[in-house]
């Protein structure tokens, strides 16, 4: 089994643990389940996310990324830990360690990602993401009414078989013929350079797209219990989800075969098309066709997106090249939730999908227009 085949079951694994932790573990033990301690834990998670990968790639060059990958797990156990204290303070400390944890494994994984076929890399990569993400979701749910210890230890030896699984991977610049020295906080800033310099193509996909789906994180729970009962709202997501699993890897392979361009417009418009549909009728079977729909254009356009976005990471700076991409798309999804709260309030939730079409629709635009200028990325 080769490093690239070994790290997509370990994002299977990783990705499964945040799952189980955001949506059932965390939950469940936030002080006798508070929303505002779960919040408060959640937000913190994502935040320390996003700020770890700024400065993740230069942490890496310094202490190699096997030595960044075991730290990584270490922090990962130790959060877990101190959640059980079910303290607010441990919550949270316990959450942003989980979530810097996780960091180095991503920024690897994408690195190896990055080389030939990248449109079939990625879609395998985010498959497996995807697939963690199901499972843990619904199996800390009918585990956590029998007991929070099952889901606790579940977690803990999923980070531990991914630690050993990890610890058998080859670091990236063992498999690079580019020589690198190790980077300055100088070669850091010049990765935000880069990152700036081609911001103009590069920016309004991960911002619109990240508020869009940040949005669509607390819109869709709401959005169920307005319209669904329970068991629909879990057909629902088992339909997409079965849309976007079963069809990404064969629709990566293509974007590799037509290019990455054809496959990001069309994907970001189908989601696009998707959410109007959902705002504008969101009950009976038409919901169950918007969802396959939306699966279908996450499928499209997600492979190709972020094949599209590796393009633009500089073969020598890839740590510091993805740790800046992933923070900017961290920050711009911790926003959504904000965003999509305010418009759900003063307006509805039928008018906050319809923004959150918007963005993704007025993306898919920008990249119509960049096709047509015909420009190519010249890498960060």
């Amino acid at each position: 089994m080769n490093g690239f085949k070994r790290l997509v079951i370990i994002m299977f694994l990783i990705e499964f643990v945040r799952s189980a932790f955001l949506v059932g573990y965390l939950p469940a033990i936030a002080v006798g389940g508070a929303v505002i301690a779960a919040s408060t834990a959640v937000t913190a998670h994502f935040l320390s996310d996003a700020g770890a990968n700024v400065f993740m790639g230069h942490i890496m060059r310094l202490i190699k990324e096997k030595g960044a990958t075991h730290l990584g797990f270490l922090l990962a156990i130790i959060g877990l830990f101190l959640t059980t204290t079910e303290q607010l303070w441990a919550l949270i400390v316990g959450s942003c360690l989980l979530g810097i944890g996780m960091v180095p494994v991503w920024i690897i994984a994408l690195c190896k990602a990055s080389g030939e076929n990248r449109g079939k890399r990625m879609a395998v990569l985010y498959s497996f993401w995807m697939a963690g993400l199901a499972t843990g979701a619904v199996a800390s749910n009918l585990l956590i009414d029998v007991s929070n210890a099952w889901v606790f230890w579940i977690m803990v030896g999923m980070v531990f078989i991914g630690w050993v699984v990890m610890s058998t991977v080859s670091p990236p610049e063992a498999e690079e013929v580019v020589e690198r020295k190790t980077t300055s906080f100088k070669e850091k800033l010049k990765a935000f350079t880069f990152f700036g310099k081609h911001s103009s193509v590069l920016l309004p996909g991960i911002v619109l797209t990240g508020v869009a789906s940040g949005m669509l994180v607390t819109l869709l729970p709401i959005f169920a219990k307005v319209f669904l009962s329970s068991s629909q709202f879990g057909l629902v997501l088992a339909v997409g989800g079965a849309a976007a699993l079963v069809t990404i890897v064969p629709l990566g392979k293509l974007a590799d075969k037509i290019g990455h361009m054809p496959p990001v417009i069309i994907g970001f418009a189908l989601c696009s098309l998707s959410l109007f549909l959902l705002a504008d009728t969101p009950n009976g079977w038409v919901v169950f066709v918007d969802a396959c729909l939306l699966g279908l254009g996450y499928a499209t356009f997600l492979p190709a997106w972020n094949a599209f976005m590796a393009a633009f990471v500089h073969p020598t700076r890839k740590q510091e090249g993805w740790g800046v991409i992933n923070s900017v798309q961290g920050a711009s999804v911790m926003i959504g939730p904000i965003v999509g709260g305010l418009i759900t309030q003063f307006w509805s939730i039928q008018g906050a999908l319809l923004v959150s079409a918007i963005l993704i629709g007025l993306t898919a635009l920008y990249y119509f227009g960049y096709s047509l200028r015909g420009q190519r990325p010249a890498g960060i």
